[in-house]
């Protein structure tokens, strides 16, 4: 009963939080790694996959925002509310956590 533009957007946000899970769940067993190891280079192939999740997740967040208002507009003349805003914030929080993966893998290749 949706329209398809819709339905692809909503499961591309479903998606994305299930990326997110498992992005954190990544992202804790490094923290573990480095830890029992220090920055060891075996470190880098969960950073790796951090990254991959990392862009995985931008596509799948910046897609919706973009379909969603375009679409949107020709439905009706309601406007976006905070839900759309908090998912941007959502993106500014992967680049921080991708700034650090490039800052730990720098440290990886260095010792």
């Amino acid at each position: 009963t949706e329209p398809a533009w819709l339905a692809a957007s909503s499961w591309m946000l479903f998606i994305s939080v299930g990326v997110m899970v498992i992005m954190i769940a990544t992202y804790i067993v490094v923290i573990i790694e480095i830890r029992r190891r220090g920055y060891h280079i075996t470190v880098r192939k969960w950073l790796l996959l951090i990254g991959i999740l990392f862009v995985l997740n931008v596509l799948l967040i910046i897609n919706p925002i973009v379909v969603i208002p375009c679409a949107l507009s020709n439905y009706t003349n309601e406007k976006l509310g905070w839900s759309c805003w908090l998912t941007g914030i959502a993106i500014g929080a992967l680049f921080l956590v991708e700034f650090f993966r490039i800052r730990v893998k720098r440290q990886c290749t260095a010792t």
